[in-house]
């Protein structure tokens, strides 16, 4: 009865096929949804960076002091991995100057840099190494008026990532940079600080902590 009855009337068949064919497919794809619902950190494509800032810096001069800073910075980059980022960024802080009491003195870093995140994505935390170049600027407020100090560095760090979802995470960051100020600008006139002072560029070292959030809007 039930084999005539399916005869008789294709449709059922092809209901039922496409229902079986439906399964499967669902099947297929159970796995690959389980292992993207276990993954708890997306370090991937495009990521957005926004912290608060704390640094030290100081100039390899004699009697030269700067109090602590606090500052602000941003990073743009991309993931082309879970493992490899490429990122741009700008921190600025301000210091108080002990030399000269009641003036400023102001730090700006640009950075092109690179993350290597140590994830395999199934974790919330995600430590990571940082490196990068960096360009530095330092502007002091003295008595004479202000006077400005260019160079580049090389910054190295590392920090952690806690993934409050896969596109959000606290971002906690500390890193050392060291290098040179090769010019100086002082009421508006530029010259090779080697030729100014006669002797080598001024070398500088910062130490930076940072805390912020991190976006990874794309997966």
């Amino acid at each position: 009865m039930t084999y005539s009855l399916l005869v008789a009337h294709p449709p059922v068949l092809t209901k039922m096929r496409r229902l079986v064919l439906g399964l499967l497919f669902a099947l297929c794809l159970l796995p690959a949804a389980q292992a993207q619902a276990q993954e708890r950190a997306n370090t991937r494509k495009l990521f957005i960076n926004i912290h608060a800032l704390g640094a030290r810096a100081g100039l390899d001069v004699d009697g030269f002091q700067n109090e602590d800073g606090r500052g602000a910075g941003i990073k743009l980059g991309y993931g082309f991995s879970k493992v490899f980022t490429l990122y741009l960024g700008l921190d600025v802080a301000l210091n108080e100057s002990i030399n000269f009491p009641g003036n400023n003195a102001g730090q700006g870093y640009l950075d092109l840099g690179a993350q290597l995140n140590l994830t395999s994505g199934r974790s919330a935390f995600v430590p990571y190494v940082d490196v990068a170049a960096t360009g530095r600027s330092a502007v002091l407020q003295t008595p004479e008026g202000d006077l400005t100090l260019t160079g580049f560095s090389g910054s190295a760090g590392g920090g952690l990532k806690l993934f409050l979802s896969p596109a959000i995470a606290l971002d906690l960051n500390a890193r050392l940079t060291r290098g040179t100020f090769s010019q100086i600008t002082i009421n508006g006139v530029t010259a090779d600080i080697s030729e100014v002072f006669g002797g080598n560029d001024i070398g500088s070292t910062a130490v930076g902590a940072s805390l912020g959030l991190t976006f990874n809007p794309l997966r």
